[in-house]
């Protein structure tokens, strides 16, 4: 049972909580259908992850078997069989459809096109330079997006760009701390990584470094409301934060999720939250 559980990645389910942008940002936190509705979305939108991510370690299996880390993963392991991760996979897939489908009809499309790209990264798009990262920056905005439609908000297109663009940075670092860390042997374990080197990486990861900070500039300037600028050191700082994390222990670039137990990060995010929180709620 722990197996099949670790094949769900329940520890990357905080991905999904980019569904929660479209009800915090449209004035809805204290909605209790938005609430319950995001909340249901939620729970679609990591059963329908899971299932991608049964699906990857099947076909990466092979691979994943000569992988320091990914040798132990159910799948690779051989503890749990294909036989028996394939038909969860399509549980889950079949159950979070149901989920989507009850909920709303452009939710459902979201949640497909979450699916779709995941399988087409899995199969094809995982091989190529710089489209596998775009790819996987494009399930973080159809995942903000798939919030939008579900409770029929409306968002600024610049906070959905500030979400691909800063989903798209902590990739480029995340491939760029898998190079340090594995070294000779990256290319092997990800073929991809062939085609990329730390200098091209730390070049690419400046100029989006910078997109995201002038895209949320635009974001706070375009609001028309002065007070909304505030928030914008706080936002550099926290790029500024992360870049710096990263570089010194490339173990969090390559899991992100540890950027929460740096405490200066945790104090910025938690800065950001209130005083984006004050302002759209208090002022």
């Amino acid at each position: 049972m722990n197996d099949l559980l670790q094949l769900l990645r329940p520890q990357q389910w905080y991905k999904n909580l980019v569904i929660v942008v479209a009800i915090f940002f449209s004035h809805s936190l204290w909605n209790r259908q938005d609430i319950w509705l995001t909340a249901l979305g939620f729970v679609a939108l990591c059963m329908i992850s899971s299932s991608g991510y049964i699906v990857n370690d099947i076909v990466d299996k092979d691979c994943d078997r000569f992988h320091p880390e990914k040798r132990s993963r159910p799948i690779a392991s051989g503890r749990v069989r294909i036989w028996q991760a394939a038909p969860l996979a399509v549980v889950l897939l079949l159950a979070s459809l149901a989920l989507a489908g009850y909920l709303s009809t452009p939710f459902l499309y979201s949640v497909l096109a979450l699916f779709t790209i995941s399988l087409l990264y899995s199969l094809y798009l995982k091989h190529y330079v710089f489209v596998d990262m775009i790819a996987i920056a494009t399930n973080f905005v159809v995942r903000a997006l798939s919030g939008v439609f579900l409770i029929a908000a409306e968002v600024s297109p610049w906070l959905i760009l500030c979400v691909f663009f800063l989903a798209l940075l902590l990739v480029a670092i995340k491939r760029k701390s898998d190079m340090l860390l594995l070294k000779r042997r990256s290319a092997s374990y990800k073929d991809v990584l062939r085609h990329y080197t730390v200098e091209r990486l730390d070049r690419f990861i400046t100029i989006d470094a910078a997109i995201v900070i002038i895209s949320y500039c635009l974001y706070s300037f375009l609001r028309r409301d002065v007070i909304w600028m505030i928030t914008v050191p706080i936002v550099v700082c926290g790029v500024f934060r992360y870049l710096y994390v990263t570089e010194a222990d490339p173990r969090v670039g390559r899991q992100p999720e540890r950027i929460f137990a740096d405490g200066g990060m945790l104090a910025i995010i938690v800065a950001w939250c209130v005083a984006v929180g004050t302002i759209l709620y208090l002022v």
